[in-house]
């Protein structure tokens, strides 16, 4: 499962075929149907949902569907609030004509929603990865740093950080 279909970098095609790999389905979540329009004629193992992340977790969470992998990178982060670049304010504005307010707490906020309400169907070996999320000075910050706090109060623990801020977790209890 993703929520934030890819923007031409790769991240639903990648996932589609691990899926693929697996004999299973792709459920990709995205807020725009771009991604939809130029990627469904090709990926014939993927669902395309076009909504609010958030609001299509709350309602998936009813389902007793099991996920294996969850990646969360939708709702984009701001990396320097001071020094907001021209493509960001056009990202901002895009954002306010759908009238979503686009901030970093926004942005946590958001992701947060997703992870509550999707734990409870992550199976016990599930692997949640997070784009966007890093440490400083010892504090998980960025898109999920609130959701990697989250699941670690829950036992899961990092079992990888990526060298352009990504995060993939496990339950602690299944690390090897």
């Amino acid at each position: 499962m993703e929520i934030g279909s890819d923007r031409g970098e790769g991240s639903t095609q990648t996932l589609a075929e691990v899926a693929q790999q697996h004999n299973t389905r792709l459920i990709t979540v995205d807020i725009s149907s771009k991604a939809q329009s130029r990627l469904s004629h090709t990926l014939s193992n993927t669902d395309f949902v076009v909504a609010s992340g958030s609001v299509w977790a709350r309602e998936f969470a009813n389902t007793h569907t099991d996920i294996a992998v969850l990646y969360l990178d939708n709702f984009d982060y701001i990396w320097d609030i001071d020094s907001v670049s021209a493509a960001i304010r056009q990202q901002m504005h895009d954002y306010a004509g759908q009238g979503i307010v686009m901030s970093n707490q926004h942005c946590q906020i958001e992701h947060m929603r997703q992870m509550v309400a999707l734990t409870p169907l992550l199976s016990p070996d599930a692997v949640v990865a997070f784009d966007d999320t890093y440490c400083v000075n010892d504090c998980w910050i960025g898109k999920c740093g609130p959701a990697v706090v989250y699941l670690q109060s829950l036992g899961w623990t990092v079992v990888h950080q990526t060298l352009d801020c990504g995060v993939i977790m496990k339950k602690l209890d299944n690390v090897n």
